[in-house]
């Protein structure tokens, strides 16, 4: 859900009917949104106005909402978080401010990675023996993530993550730039 003009950087600063400087959210049509006003541009609706970050932004906000419309997993999938589990199981391999996540339907699994740091970061993470039924991962197959989409500051992502072989658990590992979003798709090996 994009609300209030977050693709475009809206900080919500300043008061605006009664809810003081706390919340910036009104019904009534004497306020305006200052950085979503940027982008109407004077009625052109053209982002004429909008700095080359809040471009940049906002493209970031196109291109999500474009992928989710690609990918049922994204848009009627089950969810599995994957942070807890590796938070408690890996916690020297994945790193605090990391978050990551599957979303799935029977034809597609999709792993979600998002780094909040400001410094890259390794990543391992385990798909336990328990949740690979759910997603129908086989146990004595290999299966690797192929990249379908990155946001990033920084160096080229790797185009997969690479496999650990483990008897138990599925083990990939990763190399996340600071504040990235990385959606890989799980893929057999053998295909």
């Amino acid at each position: 859900m994009i609300y209030f003009g977050q693709e475009v950087g809206e900080p919500a600063h300043g008061d605006s009917g009664f809810s003081g400087e706390d919340g910036r959210s009104t019904i009534f049509d004497y306020w305006g949104i200052p950085e979503h006003q940027k982008w109407m541009n004077n009625g052109k609706f053209d982002g004429g106005l909008l700095t080359e970050d809040q471009k940049t932004l906002r493209g970031f906000y196109k291109d999500i909402l474009n992928l989710r419309l690609q990918h049922a997993a994204l848009y009627v999938g089950d969810f599995i978080d994957l942070h807890t589990l590796n938070r408690n199981i890996n916690h020297n391999d994945y790193p605090e401010n990391v978050y990551s996540f599957i979303r799935y339907t029977a034809e597609e699994k999709l792993l979600i990675i998002a780094n909040f740091d400001s410094k890259e970061q390794d990543v391992v993470i385990k798909i336990s023996n328990e949740i690979q039924p759910i997603l129908n991962l086989e146990a004595a197959k290999e299966y690797i993530p192929g990249l379908i989409f990155k946001n990033e500051a920084g160096s080229t992502p790797q185009k997969t993550g690479s496999f650990l072989n483990d008897p138990v658990n599925k083990i990939f590992k990763f190399k996340c730039s600071r504040h990235s979003v990385y959606v890989y798709k799980i893929l057999n090996k053998g295909i």
